[in-house]
């Protein structure tokens, strides 16, 4: 399941957050058989590492793999100045392995990380036109003006961090009368009614997401 319900947030944000050189991580429960309690406990230690690799990273005590081979990063090289007192960041799982990425957010980029195989690596590189979703998928909406114009693309992840591929929306008003006249599902020209029926199936997530000031959780752990 993609959505991670927001008491899970608010324990992984505090276990993360407690504090930086002790961070407490949340319990794994009951286990009903042994086999259960194996991949349980091998589960809890991949969490754990997770978090403690996102933690170090955040700090600047880690570096990330690039995409496709690109050179290592650290968090300097997406929190810098002048954007470093807007940025942001917030754990949520976007390809259904329970297991959340670290989503990084400025002005202008956002950015997630996964870890995985004991090895932090960057999955994705979007901009400010993203809108991370709570159902998993990352929303790009961009207007443009004379003539005015919609543009949005849905973006969801594979198991191994995979783009999927885009669904792309626009609606277009052609004329510049204020009225949209063209609406568009990837190459295909469709009518209005037809265009809200379908963003209706992949819009309805919401980008209500509670994301953490990353200032105020640098100064937290001084």
């Amino acid at each position: 399941m993609k959505l991670i319900p927001m008491l899970f947030f608010l324990v992984v944000t505090a276990s993360v957050l407690a504090g930086c050189e002790d961070a407490r991580f949340p319990s794994t429960g009951n286990v009903r058989a042994d086999a259960e309690e194996k991949a349980a406990a091998n589960a809890a230690d991949e969490y754990e590492a997770a978090m403690f690799a996102y933690r170090d990273f955040l700090l600047g005590e880690l570096l990330a793999a690039g995409t496709d081979g690109g050179a290592a990063i650290n968090i300097d090289d997406i929190f810098y100045a002048p954007y470093r007192q807007d940025a942001k960041f917030v754990l949520f799982d976007v390809n259904g392995d329970e297991l959340p990425e670290l989503h990084l957010r400025t002005p202008v980029a956002h950015m997630v990380l996964s870890h995985s195989d004991n090895k932090l690596s960057l999955w994705y590189e979007g901009s400010s036109y993203d809108r991370l979703m709570d159902n998993g998928a990352i929303l790009y909406h961009k207007s443009d003006v004379a003539p005015a114009r919609e543009i949005y693309v849905y973006r969801e992840f594979g198991k191994y961090g995979e783009l999927l591929p885009e669904i792309y929306f626009e609606k277009l008003d052609g004329d510049d009368d204020g009225n949209y006249d063209t609406y568009k599902h990837g190459d295909e020209i469709i009518t209005e009614k037809e265009w809200e029926e379908r963003t209706a199936l992949r819009f309805w997530g919401s980008d209500a997401v509670m994301w953490m000031a990353y200032s105020a959780w640098v100064m937290a752990c001084l």
